[in-house]
């Protein structure tokens, strides 16, 4: 039930930027920093959400730290400031919530300069 919800809220940010094609809707990425964070923000709000340690009190939250996460770094970093430092977290974080929901957020020990 949770995933659908994070699944229709990182959708509905999308929705006014899709056209009409043929037979079905297509988006445009006009945005690819929000691009890149819908996928990050559906799993730490699934995985590191209330019932586990609760990094963003809401998807909101979520998506409006990741806009200001600097995204020069390369995927796989597990160190760095940067969005791909704490992507490389959140993809962790069905395995252990404890340890990589802290290091995959806004206030990461890991994901530093």
């Amino acid at each position: 039930m949770v995933a659908m919800a994070v699944a229709v809220l990182g959708c509905a940010a999308f929705e006014d930027k899709s056209t009409e094609t043929g037979g079905g809707t297509a988006f445009i990425p006009e945005d690819t920093a929000m691009n890149r964070c819908t996928p990050y923000c559906q799993r730490m709000v699934v995985n590191c959400g209330p019932n586990q340690t609760a990094i963003y009190p809401s998807s909101d939250d979520c998506f409006v730290a990741c806009a200001d996460f600097d995204r020069s770094g390369a995927e796989g970093d597990e160190t760095g400031d940067t969005l791909q430092c704490r992507e490389t977290f959140a993809e962790r974080t069905p395995s252990d919530h404890a340890t990589n929901c802290p290091l995959a957020g806004p206030d990461s020990e890991a994901c530093v300069d």
